[in-house]
Order: C-alpha cells, then sequence, then structure tokens
C-alpha cells in the first residue's frame, strides 16, 4: 500500500498498460498485414479490427456502467476522503490481482484474532490507517480490470472472427457468417475463452509463475515457494521489503524478452519456442512480437549510439564508479539533451546545469526494451572508439557482448518494478563500500 500510494505510481502503470496495449494491437496489425488470409489456419484479413470493435465495445459498457454508478452512488456528505471510499469502479470479469498478499492481511482476521475483542479492533483501526483504508489496492485493482475486461473481449472477437473467416472459406454460405460469427461471441468454446482470459492476465502482468513454461516463471516460482515456506517465514518482513512483487516484473521482463530478437533473446523462452511451432496463427503473432522488437532496435539503437537516449549506462556501471552516476544524478531510462532554458527560466524552475534529462523509467515494458536498444547503441559506438583493425577485434566483440548481458541486468534492476531488488543492491553496494558499517 505505501508504494501504491504515490500518484506517480498510477500513472506509470496506467501508462505502462496503455503503451504496451497500443504494442499488441500494432503487432496483431502487422500480422493481418504480413500474413492476413494467406493460409486456412492464419490470421484473417481485417482480424484487427474485429479485436479493436471487441474492445471498443467492452470499453463503452464498462464507461457506462461506472456512469450509472456515479449517479446512484450514496455515502453522506462529499468530502475527499469519503469520494475515494465510494467512488465506483470497473467490475472484475477476469479474476487475478497484482497484490500477492491478502488485502486483509493487517486486520484482526489476518492476524487470527476475535474482531470483537480490544486487540482486534486494535489490529482493524491500525490496518485501515496504514493500508489507508486499502484505496490504494482499489485504484490498482480497478485500473486492472479495465485493461483486462477489454483485452478479454478484444481477443474472443478476433478469434470468433478468424474462425468465422475461416469456416466461410470452408462452405459457410455468406448470409449465414453474422448469425456463426454473434453464437461464437456470445457462447465461445472452451478454447477461446482459456485464450482470452490469458491474453487478460497478460495484459495487466498477471500469469501466474506456474503458468509461464520458460525459465524466468521457474526461478521465480522457487523464490516465491522459499519465500512463503514456513522457515523462512520470520525473515517474511525483511523480504518483503525488498521483494514486494515477483509476478508482475517476471511477467514485464518476459514480455521484453518475447521481443528481443538481437542475440536470440526471444528464443531462451519455452512459450516462445512453443508458439513458434504451433505454426498458423499463433506462430504469426509470435513472429509479429520479434517484428517489434526490431522496430525498437532500428529506433533506439542509433539513440544510444549518439548518446540520445541512455538506459544503464555501461561506462559508469560497476562499485567503484557507482557514486559517479549518484553524484552526477543519471537518471536510468532518460533522455539527455543539451539545456536551452534561458538563464532566468532555468533559476526559476531550478533546471541548471548543461544538460537536460527526461526519465521515462516505470513505463515497462517498453521503456525496458528501449533502454536495452540504446545501451547496445552505446557499446557499438565505444567499439567503434576503440577500434583497431579485424585481426584485434575478438577481445572487443567479446567485451561487447558481455557489456550488452550485463546491461540488460542493469536495466531490469533499475526499472521501477524492480524498485525493490535495486535498493537491496544499493543497500549492498554502500555496506562494501562504507568505512562505518554501522551507519549502513
Amino acid at each position: 500500500n505505501n508504494i501504491l500510494s504515490g500518484t506517480l505510481t498510477f500513472v506509470k502503470n496506467i501508462g505502462g498498460n496503455w503503451i504496451f496495449k497500443a504494442m499488441e494491437k500494432l503487432e496483431k496489425r502487422y500480422a493481418v498485414m504480413r500474413w492476413g488470409g494467406k493460409t486456412l489456419d492464419g490470421v484473417a484479413e481485417y482480424e484487427h479490427i474485429a479485436a479493436a470493435f471487441g474492445e471498443h465495445i467492452t470499453t463503452a459498457n464498462m464507461w457506462r456502467s461506472f456512469s450509472q454508478k456515479w449517479k446512484s452512488r450514496s455515502g453522506g456528505p462529499i468530502s475527499r476522503w469519503n469520494l475515494f471510499r465510494t467512488m465506483p469502479g470497473f467490475d472484475q470479469k477476469v479474476q487475478g490481482t497484482k497484490f500477492e498478499s491478502p488485502v486483509n492481511a493487517f486486520s484482526a482476521e489476518g492476524f487470527g484474532a476475535n474482531k470483537n475483542s480490544v486487540l482486534g479492533k486494535v489490529l482493524d483501526v491500525s490496518g485501515t490507517i496504514l493500508t489507508m483504508d486499502r484505496i490504494p489496492y482499489k485504484f490498482l485493482q480497478n485500473t486492472d480490470n479495465y485493461f483486462k475486461n477489454a483485452a478479454y473481449q478484444s481477443e474472443l472477437y478476433a478469434r470468433a472472427f478468424r474462425e468465422t473467416v475461416k469456416q466461410v472459406k470452408m462452405g459457410l454460405p455468406q448470409d449465414k457468417a453474422a448469425d456463426y460469427l454473434a453464437a461464437l461471441v456470445t457462447n465461445p468454446p472452451k478454447a477461446f475463452t482459456e485464450a482470452a482470459y490469458e491474453t487478460a492476465l497478460r495484459r495487466s502482468f498477471q500469469t501466474p509463475l506456474s503458468k509461464r513454461n520458460d525459465v524466468l516463471g521457474d526461478v521465480t516460482s522457487a523464490i516465491q515457494d522459499i519465500k512463503q515456506s514456513k522457515g523462512f517465514n520470520p525473515l517474511s518482513i525483511f523480504s518483503n521489503q525488498y521483494f514486494t512483487f515477483l509476478r508482475t516484473p517476471t511477467n514485464i521482463a518476459g514480455v521484453a524478452l518475447e521481443r528481443m530478437p538481437f542475440l536470440g533473446a526471444n528464443r531462451i523462452l519455452r512459450s516462445y519456442r512453443k508458439q513458434l511451432a504451433a505454426g498458423g496463427a499463433e506462430a504469426e503473432l509470435a513472429k509479429a512480437k520479434a517484428a517489434m522488437g526490431w522496430a525498437f532496435m532500428m529506433t533506439f539503437v542509433p539513440l544510444g549510439y549518439f548518446g540520445v537516449f541512455h538506459g544503464s549506462d555501461p561506462d559508469v556501471r560497476g562499485r567503484k564508479k557507482y557514486q559517479l552516476r549518484k553524484s552526477d544524478n543519471r537518471q536510468p531510462k532518460s533522455f539527455r539533451f543539451k539545456n536551452i532554458l534561458p538563464e532566468g527560466v532555468a533559476e526559476i524552475t531550478g533546471l541548471q546545469g548543461s544538460k537536460l534529462q527526461l526519465s521515462l523509467n516505470g513505463f515497462e515494458p517498453a521503456v525496458l526494451l528501449a533502454s536495452t536498444a540504446a545501451d547496445l547503441g552505446h557499446l557499438i559506438a565505444q567499439m567503434q572508439d576503440d577500434w583497431s583493425g579485424w585481426k584485434k577485434s575478438a577481445p572487443l566483440f567479446y567485451d561487447m557482448f558481455t557489456a550488452y548481458a550485463v546491461a540488460f541486468g542493469d536495466n531490469v534492476l533499475n526499472s521501477t518494478f524492480m524498485n525493490g531488488a535495486g535498493r537491496l543492491v544499493d543497500l549492498i553496494s554502500h555496506t562494501k563500500m562504507a568505512s562505518n558499517k554501522s551507519e549502513v
């Protein structure tokens, strides 16, 4: 709740989801333009329009429902706090939440106390105060419901349209196609609902770790098991400070890896290889993800090469240079450009210095893709500066690829969604460098 209480947290959560939604819609459009209608089991021509129409219908219905609830809301005099408490939200059609602890953990029920006892009442009141009446959780849940519901219905419409076009090509009369499509939307088969459910969870980064079916899910699921084990339970207060969320960051990193074609990063995911092996529409949409990754490369590698956009700052990485980055206030995942503000404006706003920077950290997974590509461009520039001919190129290539691998890890670590792990590394770094360990 402390993390979620910041307004900027919600801005970045909504912005990241919105950008990711746009990325998936562009990928579907690319797949339709490239392969639409060429094979019987592939994506259908105009399928992206069907998906957009399904999302539009759901979005319109959600806002209509919100408006009706707002008009009929009650709850006494409208104060700012009462407004937050009674504000209606979007109903959850797809179960799931980013919260990995029970919402009522800080309550009499959560501690197993009698809620009518003195201790129970103290716990309930304390929990209400310290979690801000769980209003941050409600805001997060309503935002996720909005994106999940839209993604669910969009996928249903897309698959129903794809199947209808397939049946028409196989002999279904066109005058019966509309009824056939409507029947699939209103009474979808199990395969459609399961695929739509997976899409909705993916859109909000809530895919269970055990169902990721890749190395990321295997590793983090094992960490989650350790974290929840009885032997580790006394240390949970410490571990939760640094690893508040595990499922969300894992899914964000997975989304980025699926779209990272350089060095075949997407091929290390079993789920991605399975999509390619499936053929048909599934394989075509998987290839569209790789195309999106190349689009990020083509855009941000040049920006990194010319020093316009920065991800992890490979040239100031490492414990010895750690304080250099702190003292220069080099924000990760940021545009850096010459300060063109007049002296008076710079003094009033405090935006002084030779350069300005605009940090985009938090708008994941798009910014994770952008920053990793930018770091690659920066490393290519460094390699060019050190170039002395092909005979001596092997060490340079080795250094570049090694630095690129480390840059990916650094970009994951300095992301907002890995804030806890980043703070843990800060703690370790400061401890190593401090002359007085007790101060740290």
